[in-house]
């Protein structure tokens, strides 16, 4: 077998497709820069064996690998019993076996894992938060929110145990959280950590070219949003705002990158406006998908209720697009008013109907957010993050 390596990377995820979101973009970027440095533990989608260290190949690299469970990566459907919750108690059931391999370093790239493995008493440990926010506050299952108050209790432990804690979440909301613990969190240790995009991939490519690649009309105007398809990511307002736009004009097309619970609801709602023509759901799309989609746009929008720090808007920067966002996190800091986008205060549809149109005609959009984007390229993780926890810069 090959060297072990001082570093366990634990994340809810297969590191190569599945699940799309924070979380898996995360890990395959933190993979990319660090390579064999780390043992992975997440989930598996093919025959790899689920229980056991085996060493598994992934972008060319081998890597000792821990599968915690078997997940199918075609089904988006809502499972009664969240995922997130399965692979947390899938982690503790595999506790022992997972620290056989005798590494006493982790780094954990999400706050389910976070949370989970926190207090294996490890020699030096690292943790990755999506946002600081409670989760189970707005659940997305009905009996979610009892869950809260354990939750913040076992979150503030974890927070306690870390070396480090890398938070992508605004300052401001970093320092709510700190001020609510009454001392009892270490402000030094928890640290604003922004998404990285992989610039290799996400980059600007020429309109035409790309949207005859994909089957888009060239004169019409195209509107893209990415992510999983639920109601937090507010696909509601979304289509609302088309339905607005489509009454001053009748070029317009809405795609919805992605998958997810609410994809069933979504086709309902579009049939029966009679948006067939005029809306394109992509289904689960891999990052080189996502990124032609992106520069298939004139314009990128995010209806979110809530963010941590939205990789997809990072992403669609990195294309040089011009955005129009709900006000979440981190968009007054992506999207500089009138030069590359707007944030739109209020969860009006005509209002953002509005601001899409004046973004398509921002002239300053492609330069000012690829200037943006640069801030958050990949090329700075490895010293990034290892200024910050030096167990990874050996």
């Amino acid at each position: 077998m090959a060297k072990i390596p001082k570093v366990i990377f634990f994340a809810g995820c297969n590191f190569v497709d599945y699940p799309i979101g924070g979380v898996l973009s995360f890990a395959r970027n933190v993979i990319k820069v660090f390579g064999s440095k780390l043992a992975l533990v997440g989930v598996s989608t093919d025959e790899t064996p689920v229980g056991q260290w085996v060493q598994k190949e992934i972008d060319g690299i081998c890597y000792h690998f821990f599968s915690i469970g078997k997940r199918n990566c075609n089904s988006a459907r809502k499972s009664f019993v969240p995922v997130t919750l399965r692979t947390f108690c899938a982690l503790l059931q595999h506790k022992d076996s997972i620290l056989s391999i005798g590494i006493r370093s982790a780094f954990a790239g999400g706050g389910l894992s976070f949370v989970a493995v926190s207090n294996w008493s490890w020699d030096s440990f690292c943790g990755s938060v999506g946002g600081i926010r409670n989760p189970f506050d707005r659940p997305r299952y009905w009996y979610g929110r009892a869950f809260a108050p354990l939750w913040s209790k076992w979150r503030l432990d974890a927070m306690k145990k870390a070396d480090v804690v890398l938070v992508r979440a605004d300052d401001g909301e970093i320092d709510e959280y700190v001020n609510q613990t009454k001392g009892q969190v270490d402000r030094t240790h928890v640290v604003h950590f922004p998404t990285r995009v992989d610039t290799d991939i996400f980059k600007p490519e020429c309109v035409s070219s790309v949207r005859e690649q994909l089957s888009l009309d060239k004169d019409v105007l195209i509107i893209v949003t990415c992510g999983r398809i639920s109601w937090v990511k507010g696909w509601d307002l979304i289509l609302n705002t088309l339905s607005h736009l489509i009454r001053k004009r009748q070029n317009v097309k809405l795609v919805f990158v992605g998958d997810g619970e609410d994809t069933p609801k979504l086709q309902i709602e579009i049939q029966k406006r009679g948006l067939v023509d005029c809306v394109l759901i992509t289904g689960f799309c891999n990052r080189e998908q996502v990124a032609a989609y992106l520069n298939a746009a004139n314009v990128f929008v995010m209806g979110s209720h809530f963010e941590g720090w939205p990789t997809a808007m990072v992403e669609a920067l990195a294309c040089g697009k011009p955005i129009v966002s709900t006000d979440i996190s981190a968009a007054s800091t992506l999207v500089i008013e009138g030069q590359n986008g707007y944030v739109v205060k209020n969860r009006d549809p005509i209002a953002f109907a509005e601001a899409i149109e004046r973004a398509s005609e921002l002239t300053s959009a492609n330069h000012v957010s690829l200037r943006l984007a640069e801030r958050y390229a990949l090329k700075y993780l490895a010293r990034d993050l290892s200024q910050l926890w030096p167990v990874l810069a050996d």
